[in-house]
């Protein structure tokens, strides 16, 4: 049996930035804004903003799916130790 450690929100954040920065990029390769992909996704233009620039400290599962979706990107969660 492996035991592991809560990770602190530092850790939980770098883990969740470069998901947040392809996020972005795919984005912006699209050519889409802030709005656009918050009207695509059925957001606010605020959520997806603060999502997209890391002011969001812990975004949901099903939000950063849902903005993988429209993206057309596969998020995936891997459990493991």
């Amino acid at each position: 049996v492996q035991i592991h450690r809560p990770q602190s929100a530092s850790e939980d954040q770098r883990e969740i930035d470069p998901l947040v920065r392809t996020l972005d990029n795919e984005r912006k390769r699209r050519g889409l804004s802030h709005q656009d992909l918050a009207n695509l996704c059925e957001m606010k233009r605020q959520q997806v903003c603060s999502l997209l620039n890391g002011t969001t400290p812990n975004p949901g599962v099903k939000t950063l799916r849902r903005i993988a979706d429209v993206l057309g990107l596969h998020l995936s969660i891997s459990l493991g130790g």
